[in-house]
């Protein structure tokens, strides 16, 4: 068990309790303890990160900085994307791809004499656009299954064709006559899952053709796998602000603020068939978003009661939002 203490309190269990991301840039330093602790972090015997947030100073100092990562830089496509084509098909390529983050700080004094003394400010805000795109693969049926025409192993292994259809079916050059299930037709009533007013043809005209016959999904024969890639992106933004107003050497108060948004577009639910605002036939588009909006207040006042006696006072609120979909 794993503590992380900072100004909003102890966070445990490798859980922050007051789940907000903290900017690197808005650490002045860290100590972390192994093992054993004192009485004063008793919340376990585990291992103890405390970290020190910035404060403004007498002098004005701020920063700018950005970090961008790239898959145009020694990045490789997955086994997946570079199977061998069947059928004239053509691979499917890597999507270029990159994270990046970037902010910036700045911090002094906020006013020189109020109260007693100096009222010192910092402020931090950080960004991350990770666009984030993966392979995506679904099973759809192939040429003869949207003609109505299955494909059965016999006893031997091998795949024999029968057409459902009350009526002869050409695909691909190969004409398939209607099969006999008994005595009549498999379709004796002559709905046909191939013809072009089948509910069934109307849904899968909404599908892809496949382009992996590999067995990895569906039977590869039936059906098949419609490999493509699908971007998921992670968008987050974190802000950082610091209020220190020295009364007198001996009373000291803060008050911070964080509050980020982190938006998360999930695969959970993928337009594939263009059936959305955005999407088009075999251009796989996220349209589950996940919504996190977690922040949190935190004042402090810390007093110099005698020269061997200290009171840290704090008092902290925090808030999260999750939006699920």
């Amino acid at each position: 068990v794993t503590n992380f203490t900072g100004t909003g309190g102890t966070q445990t269990n490798g859980s922050p309790s007051g789940v907000v991301p903290t900017p690197v840039e808005s650490i002045e330093e860290f100590k972390v303890g192994s093992f054993n602790q004192t009485a004063d972090f008793s919340g376990s015997i585990g291992s103890q990160v405390q970290m020190v947030t910035k404060r403004g100073t007498n002098n004005y100092h701020g920063a700018a900085y950005g970090f961008y990562f790239a898959t145009n830089i020694g990045a490789a496509n997955s086994w997946g994307n570079n199977h061998t084509p069947s059928g004239g098909l053509a691979y499917t390529a890597l999507v270029p791809n990159h994270r990046n983050r970037f902010g910036g700080s700045l911090g002094g004094v906020l006013a020189p004499k109020v109260l007693g003394g100096k009222t010192y400010f910092f402020v931090n805000y950080e960004g991350s656009r990770f666009p984030n795109v993966g392979s995506y693969e679904r099973q759809s049926p192939t040429a003869l299954l949207r003609a109505g025409v299955i494909q059965v192993a016999d006893a031997s292994g091998k795949f024999q064709a029968y057409n459902l259809n009350p009526n002869p079916v050409t695909v691909n050059g190969v004409t398939y006559q209607p099969a006999q299930c008994g005595t009549s037709l498999c379709d004796p009533r002559g709905i046909g899952i191939g013809g072009p007013n089948s509910v069934v043809s109307q849904i899968w005209a909404k599908m892809p053709n496949p382009t992996d016959f590999t067995g990895a999904a569906g039977d590869g024969v039936n059906v098949g796998g419609y490999i493509s890639t699908v971007r998921a992106p992670l968008t987050s933004n974190s802000y950082v602000a610091r209020i220190d107003h020295d009364f007198n050497e001996k009373n000291r108060f803060f008050a911070t603020y964080r509050y980020t948004t982190l938006t998360s577009l999930t695969t959970n639910q993928v337009d594939i068939g263009g059936l959305l605002g955005g999407g088009s036939l075999g251009t796989p588009v996220a349209l589950a978003p996940r919504v996190q909006k977690p922040s949190f207040w935190v004042l402090g006042l810390t007093s110099a009661i005698t020269p061997t006696v200290t009171n840290d006072f704090r008092w902290n609120y925090s808030r999260n939002f999750w939006q699920w979909f």
